[in-house]
């Protein structure tokens, strides 16, 4: 169920975003949630054996190898390489949105050099370019090292949880205090107190059981080889120090923005 803040980041640069904004996040919740069942049945039907142990250490390859050959079987890959860059370009893209908009308010160090947009282009090419060293970067640091880049993988996921619950829980908290998060849009979008309210407590349980489940240390996952026991601990470790030198910028910011 991922995509839907890609798309609330790139319809922000639509003619009427207040409005699109939420269609976009539903469509592509629809997308992902009847495209991945797809998917998954589609997968659990053609695999050759469902008990060999084969299907839960390749994933999806380990079918699409199994039931294809020769020429269709490279062209299936090239089709799954092609879908996997676009996913990469688009996560880049939304990244580069939000440095810059987080930018844009001053809650970022370096915010005016973040903020420049060129002028032949209207894009923030910074923030753009800033996204894909620190891309590059993390891939370098990972290279040749299998265990710190299971590692690397395994925090982008608790981290991406994490993201989320930085905005349902605080929404949640302003809802029981009787206090609308959304007032400022609800003529273009507003599912009523009740029903908002409901749907704003499920995202939040759900959000802290998959952050427990997938931050949960795990030898077999975050370092299969036991190379490091610190790897064991690396996305909690990660969201600490994470957390605390977010809030340092964020308290410095304050102060400088008065």
């Amino acid at each position: 169920m991922y995509g839907f803040d890609s798309a609330a980041e790139l319809s922000e640069e639509t003619n009427n975003p207040r409005r699109t904004t939420p269609k976009a996040i539903i469509q592509c919740l629809l997308v992902s949630f009847f495209g991945g069942a797809l998917m998954v049945m589609a997968a659990l039907m053609a695999a050759p054996s469902l008990t060999d142990g084969n299907l839960a250490k390749d994933g999806v390859s380990y079918v699409l190898s199994s039931v294809t050959s020769g020429f269709s079987g490279h062209i299936l890959f090239a089709m799954v390489a092609i879908s996997i860059l676009s996913a990469t370009l688009a996560i880049q893209n939304a990244a580069a949105r939000v440095m810059f908009s987080m930018a844009r308010d001053n809650r970022l160090p370096l915010s005016s050099f973040l903020t420049r947009v060129s002028a032949r282009t209207a894009t923030p090419w910074i923030a753009t370019l800033a996204v894909t060293v620190m891309a590059i970067s993390l891939l370098w640091v990972s290279y040749g090292d299998p265990a710190i880049f299971s590692a690397l993988c395994s925090v982008t996921t608790v981290t991406i949880y994490f993201a989320y619950l930085l905005v349902t829980l605080p929404m949640l908290i302003l809802r029981i205090k009787g206090i609308n998060p959304v007032s400022g849009g609800m003529e273009y979008f507003y599912l009523g107190r009740r029903k908002g309210l409901f749907v704003n407590i499920v995202s939040v349980v759900i959000g802290v059981i998959l952050l427990v489940n997938v931050a949960w240390p795990r030898l077999s996952v975050f370092d299969p080889g036991n190379t490091h026991w610190y790897l064991h601990y690396f996305p909690i470790i990660f969201m600490f120090f994470g957390s605390i030198s977010g809030f340092i910028v964020y308290r410095y910011k304050q102060k400088q923005n008065g």
